[in-house]
Order: structure tokens, then sequence, then C-alpha cells
């Protein structure tokens, strides 16, 4: 999951790219960026530490990317996607949750929202492929529907999709 609220374009720690002109995060901008762990629900849990809602709340862009470990590889399931499906409703709930918490504490102001899709929520490429066909394929369709979610969220409520 990754949560990157940046401060405006004028603050200390943001910086502007040469090429677009963009602010782009800095490290110290980051109020969370890990190799997994968190999922939606964890991210709600986030957005109430105070800490972390008063960087959002001067933010200028938030960048979302959650939901993969939601629908997280599981040994007991293996690669049968009807095992993870059920997970799907709760994702979709929270992720809405989160944008509407998003906007609410940046209400007020013109802030970009953007909710970033997923290559592959398990394994991909050469590392799927060595698990056998039955784990590219599951990968590829538990990834569809994943983004179908977070593509649906930024569609309903005004976020960019990347």
């Amino acid at each position: 999951m990754r949560l990157h609220p940046v401060p405006g374009a004028h603050g200390h720690h943001a910086r502007r790219t040469r090429r677009t002109r963009r602010t782009r995060p800095t490290r110290r901008d980051r109020v969370q960026r890990c190799g997994g762990g968190y999922t939606t629900s964890g991210v709600l849990t986030q957005l109430d530490d105070p800490k972390v809602s008063s960087r959002v709340a001067q933010a200028d862009v938030v960048e979302v990317e959650v939901g993969a470990n939601d629908v997280g590889y599981d040994p007991s399931c293996g690669p049968s996607v009807g095992c993870y499906e059920p997970t799907i409703p709760t994702l979709e709930h929270n992720l809405g949750a989160i944008v509407a918490r998003v906007r609410d504490l940046t209400q007020g102001r013109r802030v970009l929202l953007v909710l970033v899709d997923y290559w592959s929520v398990w394994l991909g490429g050469q590392y799927a492929q060595a698990q056998g066909t039955a784990c590219v394929e599951g990968a590829a369709e538990i990834t569809d529907q994943v983004n179908a979610v977070i593509k649906d969220a930024a569609a309903r409520t005004g976020a960019a999709y990347v």
C-alpha cells in the first residue's frame, strides 16, 4: 500500500520535476510506503491516526495504492480465484470509505486524488510462470477483479485512475 500525501508546491517538502513541472513527493513526504501488509482496512485505520490525517489534510496530491493485500496469496486457497472472490465486496466498500475519508480531510481545497491499479496482485512475469499456468491465470483473473474495483471507485468519485 502506498499513501502519498504531497504538500503544496511551495512547501519545503516538495520538489518539482524538471520535465513535467509537477510536484513530486520526496522520501520525507510519504506517509507510508511498504512492501506489503496493509489492507484496505489497515489504510482506514491509518487515516484515523492524527499524524497521517494531518498530512493528508495538507496535501495537494494523494496517491493511494491498496487492494492487493486484501486478496493476498494464501497457500490454503492456492490459485483458485473463487477462494478470494468473497473479499472483493469488502475491498470495494473500504476503498470507497478511503476515498470519502481523504475527501473529507481535504474538503474545501482542490486536491488530486489518484487511485493506482496493479500489474499483478500476486507474483507476475517469470515468477508466476515458475509456479505454473494455474498461478499465472489465477493472478491475472484476480488482478483484473481488483483493478475493476479500483477503476470503478475512481469513476464514481472523480479520482484519477492510473
